[in-house]
């Protein structure tokens, strides 16, 4: 399943229950504008209007329902409540980053996890077409793609200046000392590497034996993108 083939009429009917579950306090809670994300091969997210009347007075938000996707995976594991409890970790810092309300951890009324975040206003650059030839990111002066590109610099820099351990992301796994934050990252795209591949792949082998080689001891363990 992917965002492109999903119906959003039986997202709607079966979400809207959920939701009511969990704002007792609402009344005449609603969904509407919901409509598929132009970006996203590894999740489905469905931008949403939630509409509701809360001691006698009207309120509204925009949200998105983030589920994984249900075709061929990108990832062995989608690692949604792991996205989770990373953005509330992040909500408070300089960092942009959704706010997180709630996860369904088990099947749910869909058949499989998924959680609801805030909307964040913005353009989505379209992965139909790509971005890079349709949308803002070609139509983009140079003068804007230079601000769009210090922008994800900047972002990318004060997330990975972040003090982790502070923040309480230690979920993810405290590599031990010496090389050992190396070697949990090899590790990992050592197994990814032959969960993915159908056929000998010399050259990437040759790359992780390349780099397990010439590991070395890093100065400084930080929270990275990605």
């Amino acid at each position: 399943m992917s965002s492109h083939d999903i119906d959003l009429e039986e997202v709607q009917s079966k979400l809207l229950p959920w939701l009511e579950e969990k704002m007792p306090q609402a009344r005449d809670l609603t969904i509407s504008g919901m409509e598929r994300a132009g970006a996203g091969f590894t999740s489905v997210s469905l931008p949403f209007d939630l509409s509701w009347k809360e001691a006698g007075q009207p309120w509204s938000a925009g949200m998105v329902f983030r589920a994984p996707g249900m075709g061929d995976p990108v990832y062995p594991d989608p690692k949604l409540e792991r996205q989770f409890r990373i953005m509330k970790c992040l909500h408070q810092t300089n960092v942009m980053v959704p706010k997180v309300y709630w996860m369904e951890k088990g099947s749910g009324p869909f058949g499989f996890p998924f959680y609801i975040m805030s909307k964040i206003e913005g353009l989505i650059p379209s992965e139909y077409p790509p971005y890079h030839s349709f949308g803002p990111c070609y139509d983009a002066t140079p003068e804007q793609r230079t601000k769009m590109w210090w922008g994800l610099v900047e972002s990318l820099a004060n997330l990975h200046k972040l003090d982790w351990k502070e923040l309480g992301l230690s979920f993810l796994g405290v590599p031990p000392g010496g090389t050992g934050p190396l070697d949990q990252e090899l590790d990992y795209w050592d197994n990814y590497l032959e969960w993915a591949k159908e056929e000998p792949q010399p050259i990437l082998e040759q790359a992780v034996a390349w780099l397990r080689k010439n590991r070395y001891e890093p100065t400084r363990v930080a929270l990275s993108w990605g």
